[in-house]
């Protein structure tokens, strides 16, 4: 099984696998080479390993040997990639609209323009197929895209051959009400008007630009958060990533921001008033550079810092930032950024 081992090691070293499909084969591995060198393994281990074996085939979809699932799974990966492109035009009756926009290993972009009607394109790549024939047989297979009168919907699908690009145009005056998910891509909204958005991804880059709505909620691992809108309500949480807020909206209301391995910037336009910011950062600095913010409250010094401020006019919104491990900084927005 040495060979085995040193190929998973290796696509792992060259970021060809997750670190997640990595611990899942080589586990897989373990178990079958302590069952090999030890015949007196315990029924306990044996099913473990069993189990083990089970899961890994039930995730790939695949009913092969080990050697030959570690074959396709490198073949899925560095053998050729066949793109197949759809695109549909749509037009819907109401001006409020729902989408509900899914994808593992691919983007969603959603943008307005001004015309009338809607343009979805989707992109579809299939890797692990030595055919073309084939691999478009395979993407047809997968009709992932439901258009009605007021919605978008897309289906789920779970397949290490495909992944799945939306590039999604909206006419301007649709308000639209969002919840869009993304393994392995980026999101970008931009010039969209949102009711009520939901953003999240795991592993990739959420950039939300020009954008108004009333309320927004993104949620990220392992990613920038890049948000310069005129929103309501924002809530921004991450476990590793960059937030950035440029945020416009000097009406009542709440922006809820969080980090635990990743700096927090929030900028806000000179001149503001009503405004309350409220920081605390474990292990992180925390620092407010803006004109028209007085600081209130500071405390801690080496550790658990917290600091509020507050501009004129009566409070009627307030930004709560928190990072674990990142620094805090509020400043004025400027043009060049």
């Amino acid at each position: 099984m040495g060979d085995e081992r040193k190929l998973i090691l290796e696509m792992l070293r060259d970021g060809k696998i997750s670190s997640e499909e990595a611990k899942e084969l080589l586990s897989v591995l373990g178990d079958t080479e302590d069952m090999d060198q030890h015949k007196n393994t315990s029924q306990e281990t044996h099913e473990q390993t069993k189990k083990a074996e089970r899961e890994y085939f039930e995730e790939t979809g695949e009913n092969w040997s080990l050697l030959d699932g570690l074959k396709g799974l490198f073949t899925g990966i560095t053998g050729p990639t066949y793109e197949f492109v759809e695109e549909y035009n749509h037009r819907f009756n109401p001006l409020s609209i729902k989408a509900n926009i899914k994808t593992k290993n691919g983007t969603v972009i959603i943008k307005a323009w001004d015309k009338e009607e809607c343009s979805i394109k989707v992109t579809k790549k299939i890797k692990g197929f030595t055919s073309e024939t084939k691999a478009r047989d395979f993407a047809k297979s997968y009709q992932v895209l439901k258009l009605g009168d007021d919605f978008i919907d897309t289906e789920d699908y779970k397949n290490r051959h495909l992944s799945i690009n939306y590039e999604i145009y909206l006419p301007r005056n649709i308000i639209l009400e969002l919840k869009t998910r993304s393994v392995n891509g980026r999101v970008l909204l931009k010039d969209i008007h949102l009711i009520d958005g939901s953003v999240t991804t795991v592993n990739g880059k959420i950039t939300v630009q020009n954008v108004k709505g009333d309320r927004i909620k993104i949620s990220g691992v392992n990613g920038v958060i890049d948000v310069d809108a005129d929103i309501q309500s924002i809530d921004c949480n991450t476990v590793n990533g960059k937030i950035f807020i440029k945020d416009s909206n000097q009406q009542e209301g709440h922006v809820s921001i969080s980090t635990v391995n990743g700096p927090i910037k929030i900028e806000l336009p000179v001149g503001v008033r009503g405004v309350k910011v409220k920081n605390s950062s474990v292990n992180g600095s925390i620092k407010i550079d803006h004109q028209d913010l007085r600081i209130v409250s500071q405390s801690g010094k080496v550790a658990n810092k917290r600091a509020e401020a507050v501009s004129d006019g009566d409070i009627k919104r307030i930004y709560n930032a928190s990072a674990v491990n990142g620094t805090l900084t509020v400043s004025e927005i400027h043009s060049n950024i």
